[in-house]
C-alpha cells in the first residue's frame, strides 16, 4: 500500500512495511516545519493537516526519525579517486520509491569492475570508468525520467494541471511509472 500526500511545501509518502508497520517520508522546503517537533506537527505544520491528525494517533517506532539537508537530484561531479555506489552514484528523487534499489544495484553493477581491479586486469581508473559507465547505462532513463517529474511534484499549478488531467483520464500514470522503474 501506498499513499502519497502533496502541500506546498513538498509531500509525504505512506508506505505499508508490514501489518502493524507503515513507514513515513517526507520531502519538505526548507522552513516549512520545525524539525525538533513531532511527525505530526512537522505534518501538519508543512500543510498536511489532516495527515498530521492522523499520524498524532499512530506510535512512532523509537529512534527511526531522521532528517537530510540539501539534497541535490543534479549528477555529482567526481572529484576524487573514488568508485561510487549507492546514492554517490546516483541520487534519485524520492517520488519513484526506489532510491535503495538503485543504491544496492549500483554496487552489483560495480562489482565486475572490481573483480578485474582486484585482479590486475584493470587499472584503478579503468575500473572506476568502467563502473560508472555501467551505472549510467543501467539508471539513466529511470533517473531522467524521475528528474524531470520531480519539479513539477512540487510547483502547485502543476499539481493542480496533474490532478485536473488524472480526474479526467488524461494523465498517463501507467507510462510514467513504467518510465521510472525500466
Amino acid at each position: 500500500d501506498l499513499e502519497v500526500h502533496f502541500s506546498p511545501a513538498g509531500y509525504i509518502g505512506l508506505a505499508r512495511v508490514d501489518g502493524q508497520t507503515t513507514n513515513v517520508c517526507g520531502l519538505l522546503r526548507r522552513g516549512s516545519c520545525d524539525l525538533r517537533a513531532s511527525f505530526h506537527e512537522i505534518a501538519a505544520a508543512a500543510g498536511f493537516r489532516d495527515l498530521g491528525r492522523r499520524l498524532a494517533t499512530a506510535q512512532a517506532v523509537r529512534d527511526s526519525f531522521c532528517a537530510v539537508a540539501a539534497l541535490d537530484y543534479k549528477r555529482p561531479a567526481i572529484s576524487d579517486d573514488s568508485l561510487r555506489v549507492g546514492d554517490r552514484s546516483a541520487l534519485i528523487p524520492p517520488v519513484t520509491g526506489h532510491g535503495m534499489t538503485i543504491a544496492l544495484q549500483s554496487s552489483t553493477t560495480g562489482v565486475p569492475s572490481l573483480l578485474a581491479w582486484s585482479r590486475g586486469e584493470a587499472r584503478w581508473e579503468q575500473a572506476k570508468s568502467a563502473a560508472a559507465r555501467r551505472q549510467r547505462r543501467r539508471f539513466a532513463s529511470r533517473i531522467r525520467a524521475a528528474r524531470t517529474l520531480h519539479p513539477f511534484l512540487l510547483d502547485a499549478r502543476a499539481r493542480h494541471l496533474a490532478r485536473t488531467l488524472h480526474r479526467r483520464g488524461l494523465l498517463p500514470v501507467g507510462l510514467m511509472y513504467r518510465l521510472m522503474h525500466r
